[in-house]
């Protein structure tokens, strides 16, 4: 469905263009604030803003409706002296003495008393009077084009897409999002609750596409915004109305993936992506109120990531989790994704400025004229109650694509899991755009309507025929399976991303798995010093900086696992794919990490994530431990204080393992079943006493560590050699009997079927869970 493709020579003269003979020139202008708001019933009418043309001129002042707002500063505006208009000819009430008196002292009327309930209507003659005759001082907004010359021409729909062709775009469908973002509402016409229906979009491609070109001339774009600078905030002295408040256009939030997250706030942006309106509570109350369609721009991220999946997938990622800590209520407010890498490029177009210049005027006068017909279409109940039906086989296939994720628990993962799933809400903004693409193909035959009726909005509501309602929808029908087709061929390019980075993933976990013990303590350190310095891409450090970082664990203590690491560094006998090594005069060792993807990852899988070794090894063997201490505590109504610290240094394994990996130990103690004791009477006696007590605790460690009890001294571990340690070969590989699956992992326990509880060591299966002995 490529309706965009124009063929005609980018150099070659745009001739519709070269028709309108007449444009209006912008006026410099500063518009200094409002001064008056003439309200009826207590409805703001008209606002008056005061504004100066050069220096040395009287001011001029600027009305517009109630829903336009000029902002303070220079503004090139297209304006116009009024005639016989409903501000000059109201007669004032006495709530306006001060804009009346303001006015005629910035005009110079002189008059004979001071302005008061007596006289002011009288003055506001006055005023009016020096309008009409001396010198005009009330203006309005008008077009860069005259209405009457765009009247003239016939195929507008075509010299629009002309006009967007001269800037060089050139991927059809990134041309097609931009043509459903170049519609926006009418604030004029349509409630802020029409917000509902707009097509909300994220577009992440590669560099150079022209998203940012194309944003400054369809709508309004802004470079790395706040959700606080999008909805406002406030200080202590001061309201500061956010850049989407009383907002229609477009407005492009460029660098998304460097939204900095506001949970509060956050929360407000989405208020008003689905209802238009919102009101932050936090200091000041600021109220945001706007019909604007946001799409958010993002680019690959070059630095500080070595995957080139991740460089893509990081933006995605960084953008549906930093607006909310909700990346599923954000999924419902996005109606468009574009994602990829593979947009063609922007073109250089040989076209003089003037031209440009000509291009960029017209495209922002006829869009307002397309807002306010596209209002007043949206508002009927039968396209209305099209766009509220729901999109069943889009949503059975977002389905589809999530349950093949649901196996990955990565952070990515899990992120754009809740984000597909929300997106299964976002019916009337994907069908917003859908309603919004038919209507630019039909546009020229609400146009010929619109003109006949001389923009007068409400003929236009009444002329337009059931007919070509009904043609509009069946067009958005199509448009529809366009554009739910576009948003899946984009989930599947993350989806394939995120499965290659799963792969990769898996790989650098089983790698790991294949360690033996020592080997895995090395790692586990190298994680620890990752985490505490997160330094950028690849890093280095040597053994004894590393050493520090080891904890002792299985037998091992720091000082033994340096020395093996080092005597295989000298036989090259360590391989790990992340991991090169240097000797340096014949004493130092020198390690660098190459991959601190993989780092990151193995830090995930060890300390964040259920399904890690800690999980499975060091945690059970702590907890049956620190559980028969406690069990014997509870017997002679003793706190479990005392047992605790006891238990705090064994082997290592103490209570800064769960704090290491979020969870306390009174948690986890509560998820083990416990072990069923059978005391006689001696035991009973002997529980009585505390000594008893720890003599038994001592036992119980004895027997923990067994295999590896001759280590549990003070002696240097130098006198050691290295044959005296039952060390686990490197390249053997288990298997287990059941599956065939090499997934084992070693476990350690007791054995509660005798009342000795002595220790048993015995492999499982990850994959299958069979149990078999060592």
């Amino acid at each position: 469905m490529d309706v965009c493709a124009v063929d005609k020579s980018y150099n070659k003269e745009i001739e519709s263009l070269d028709d309108i003979r007449v444009w209006n020139k912008p006026i410099r202008i500063i518009v200094k604030g409002c001064v008056h708001e003439y309200k009826r019933n207590f409805e703001t009418v008209y606002r008056v803003y005061e504004c100066n043309v050069g220096s040395g001129n009287l001011p001029i002042y600027i009305i517009t409706d109630s829903r336009t707002k000029l902002s303070q500063g220079v503004q090139d505006l297209y304006i116009e002296p009024i005639e016989d208009h409903e501000y000059l000819n109201r007669d004032p009430n006495i709530s306006e003495i001060k804009a009346i008196q303001d006015i005629a002292n910035a005009l110079g009327i002189k008059r004979r008393h001071n302005i008061n309930e007596e006289n002011f209507r009288t003055i506001w003659t006055e005023i009016v009077k020096f309008h009409n005759e001396r010198c005009p001082t009330f203006y309005k907004l008008t077009r860069a084009i005259p209405f009457e010359e765009l009247k003239k021409i016939e195929n507008i729909k075509d010299l629009i897409l002309e006009a967007l062709t001269m800037f060089g775009m050139t991927d059809p469908r990134l041309k097609e999002i931009f043509l459903i973002l170049l519609i926006h509402l009418d604030k004029s016409i349509v409630k802020e609750s029409y917000v509902a229906y707009n097509p909300h979009a994220i577009v992440v491609t590669n560099t150079k596409t022209g998203k940012s070109t194309f944003a400054e001339i369809v709508g309004f774009r802004v470079e790395r915004a706040t959700p606080a600078g999008l909805v406002g905030f406030s200080t202590a002295d001061k309201i500061h109305e956010g850049l989407l408040h009383y907002e229609d256009r477009t407005v492009f939030v460029d660098e998304a993936e460097l939204i900095e997250r506001d949970k509060d706030v956050g929360t407000s942006l989405l208020s008003v992506m689905s209802k238009g309106m919102t009101n932050i509570a936090r200091g000041q109350s600021v109220s945001c109120e706007t019909w604007a369609t946001i799409c958010f721009l993002a680019n690959p991220i070059d630095k500080g990531i070595e995957s080139g999946t991740q460089k893509l997938l990081h933006p995605f990622y960084k953008f549906i989790t930093s607006i909310t800590d909700n990346p599923e209520a954000l999924g419902s407010r996005i109606g468009v994704i574009e994602f990829g890498t593979d947009y063609s490029t922007l073109r250089m177009v040989e076209v003089d400025d003037q031209k440009h210049h000509k291009a960029k005027i017209f495209l922002k006068t006829i869009q307002k004229d397309v807002a306010r017909m596209f209002s007043v279409i949206i508002k009927r109940n039968e396209v209305k109650e099209w766009a509220d039906q729901d999109i069943e086989e889009y949503c059975k296939k977002i389905d589809s694509k999530i349950m093949s994720l649901e196996m990955d628990d990565t952070l990515y993962t899990q992120a754009v899991i809740k984000f597909l799933r929300g997106h299964k809400d976002a019916k009337r903004h994907i069908r917003g755009a859908a309603i919004r693409r038919a209507f630019l193909e039909l546009f020229n035959k609400f146009w010929q309507i619109y003109c006949q009726v001389n923009g007068n909005i409400e003929q236009f509501e009444k002329s337009i025929p059931q007919e070509l309602i009904l043609k509009l929808l069946n067009k958005a029908d199509k448009c529809l399976e366009w554009i739910t087709e576009s948003n899946l061929h984009s989930i599947e390019r993350i989806i394939g991303l995120l499965k290659e980075e799963d792969e990769k993933k898996q790989n650098i976990i089983s790698e790991y798995r294949q360690l033996c013990d020592y080997q895995k303590m090395f790692v586990k350190a190298i994680c620890h010093y990752y985490l505490e310095y997160k330094p950028n891409n690849e890093f280095s450090f040597t053994l004894d900086g590393i050493t520090k970082y080891i904890k002792t664990e299985k037998g091992y203590r720091p000082v033994r696992v340096r020395q093996l690491i080092e005597k295989q560094v000298t036989q090259k006998k360590l391989n790990i794919s992340w991991l090169e090594y240097e000797v340096i005069d014949s004493s130092v060792i020198v390690f660098k990490v190459i991959n601190t993807k993989a780092i990151e990852i193995l830090s995930e899988y060890l300390f964040n994530t259920p399904h890690g070794e800690k999980s499975e090894q060091n945690v059970n063997n702590m907890l049956t431990y620190e559980q028969t201490v406690m069990n014997s505590n509870r017997k002679n109504n003793h706190v479990e204080d005392s047992s605790v610290k006891r238990s705090e240094n064994v082997n290592g394994l103490s209570a800064m393992v769960y704090s290491s990996i979020g969870v306390s130990t009174q948690d986890r103690l509560q998820q083990v079943e416990k072990p069923s004791f059978t005391f006689s009477p001696q035991d009973t006696k002997n529980l009585s006493d505390s000594s008893n007590i720890e003599k038994e605790a001592s036992n119980d460690i004895s027997s923990f560590h067994k295999p590896f009890t001759k280590y549990h001294s003070d002696n240097d571990y130098t006198d050691f050699e290295d044959d005296d340690i039952d060390e686990p070969p490197c390249d053997t590989k288990i298997v287990c009997p059941k599956c065939g699956s090499d997934e084992v992992v070693s476990m350690s326990d007791y054995d509660y079927d005798n009342i000795e509880m002595n220790h048993i060591d015995y492999y499982c299966c990850s994959k299958c869970g069979h149990k078999f002995d060592r």
